[in-house]
């Protein structure tokens, strides 16, 4: 391991809060000029349609995974009346909030612990710092809770275990408010048992564990409760993760496909924190050893193990890169981890200078690139707002119809039908065949409103396969368009 430190390269470990508040503030000007236009990362065009869809029919948007982010998403849409041909500004404003409370709270973090700047910056170069350039998608509010769960409890774990059961409560129930904006917040279980391990006395732990699981239940339950049984609108349980896991089957898991999509992540999210993790594992094991065993970072290790399992178990459906952001959970705690590590390893910091450099202009690069919309996206986007707000217009007032259980699936299917038959009505070639399926689709559409208020599970069976087959040859069709 080199030792001499280069005196002239002193400036980036400095302490100073100056620098660290304007490289935050550079990093905000960054997020505020590059937003990401580009609707090919995450469901784009698919959530921009149901935010639209959805809230037009019922008011807001419902869906289990990610309740409070699509309820959130869905209220400022139909609150701000000069928007409603953009779905996407809702994403914009929460993705960019979430952005300016990560960056505040980093500065904080940095100001009162005399972080260096090198460290500061190092977070601040991740790639996954994306997520809150006005990113579309329902992931920016949840991983700011993760951040500030991971700082919270980074600076109440002592070394030894100490009696704390407010801060304990409170991480709990800022994990309940996590998991409620999205589910996939729940891998964070592990690092909370671990908290509640080293801030319990030892005969107390287990009735400190009790009573947090408890509060979390009654939260998540209640409120799960009450959208499934007592809403206007209720949540379809088959259109939730809850009940249909995206697993991966073991030999998918261990594959070198597999393999890859995690590592692209990992380079793309958060290039430089990873990179060195590997340099301190290999050139500077001894004092990795030391700064493993101090409890508080024993605490980010267990946040990260949660996330990176669930990126090894969970099936994104569209892969890399459309499905980064699902996958690249873990990419803050990593990010946090090795900033810790550069804070206190100063000497070895100089030598990573190219590397942040790199960092930089490889997370700036994809935010130039995201920030220019695909114009094919672009018309798919238009279309599928107007064919929603088509929908809402002609059908809204036959889900009163519909029995509160069944409304979402009812719409799903119908607007499935409907959608369909308006982008079959305009193909201009195969025209007997077309009509065919248009005839094919509009028996469906009346079979299903006749059928919906007293689904027989036979018929629902026979009816989906049918619908499946449907669609396939729907496909094809478009595809030749």
């Amino acid at each position: 391991m080199v030792t001499n430190y280069p005196n002239k390269f002193d400036f980036i470990n400095t302490k100073n809060p100056v620098p660290i508040c304007l490289s935050s503030i550079i990093s905000f000007l960054f997020i505020l000029t590059l937003p990401v236009k580009n609707l090919n990362l995450g469901d784009g065009t698919i959530l921009l349609e149901n935010i639209v869809l959805e809230s037009g029919l019922f008011g807001y948007q419902l869906t289990m995974d990610e309740l409070f982010s699509a309820l959130l998403h869905s209220k400022l849409y139909l609150n701000l009346p000069s928007i409603q041909n953009e779905p996407d500004f809702p994403y914009y404003i929460t993705s960019t909030i979430s952005g300016f409370l990560f960056l505040i709270t980093i500065t904080w973090i940095s100001i009162k612990n005399q972080v260096t700047l090198f460290s500061h910056t190092a977070i601040l170069s991740c790639g996954g710092m994306i997520l809150f350039h006005g990113y579309m998608e329902n992931y920016t509010i949840p991983m700011l809770l993760i951040f500030w769960i991971l700082a919270l409890g980074y600076n109440k774990i002592p070394n030894n275990n100490q009696n704390n059961f407010k801060i304990v409560t409170f991480i709990t129930l800022l994990a309940t408010i996590a998991v409620l904006f999205h589910l996939i917040t729940a891998y964070l279980l592990f690092s909370l048992i671990f908290l509640c391990y080293m801030l319990s006395p030892k005969k107390k732990f287990i009735p400190y564990a009790l009573f947090c699981t408890g509060i979390a239940l009654f939260v998540i339950g209640g409120i799960f409760t009450y959208f499934l049984f007592f809403s206007e609108t209720r949540i379809d349980l088959t259109q939730t993760h809850v009940t249909n896991p995206p697993f991966y089957p073991l030999k998918r898991i261990i594959s070198a496909n597999h393999f890859k999509e995690i590592l692209s992540c990992t380079v793309f999210s958060c290039f430089l924190p990873f990179y060195s993790l590997f340099y301190f594992g290999i050139f500077n094991r001894g004092n990795l050893k030391i700064f493993y065993k101090e409890k508080k970072n024993q605490f980010i290790l267990w946040i990260i193990f949660g996330f990176c399992l669930h990126a090894f178990i969970f099936n994104p459906l569209l892969g890399f890169p459309a499905d980064w952001d699902v996958m690249s959970f873990y990419w803050l705690p990593v990010a946090f981890l090795s900033y810790i590590l550069f804070n206190n390893s100063p000497k070895e910091a100089s030598y990573f200078i190219p590397l942040l450099l790199f960092s930089l202009i490889f997370y700036l690069s994809n935010a130039m690139v995201l920030n220019k919309p695909d114009l094919e996206k672009e018309k798919e986007k238009m279309s599928w707002i107007k064919f929603s707000q088509e929908y809402i217009s002609e059908r809204s007032s036959v889900l009163r119809e519909i029995p509160p259980e069944l409304k979402k699936y009812y719409a799903k299917m119908d607007y499935f039908l409907f959608k369909s038959e308006k982008i079959l009505s305009i193909i201009p070639h195969k025209q007997k065949e077309i009509q065919n399926i248009i005839s094919e689709n509009r028996n469906y559409q009346k079979e299903l409103k006749e059928n919906i208020s007293h689904i027989n599970p036979n018929w629902q069976k026979d009816f989906l396969k049918r619908l499946t087959d449907y669609h396939h040859r729907y496909l094809e069709l478009v595809k030749e368009k």
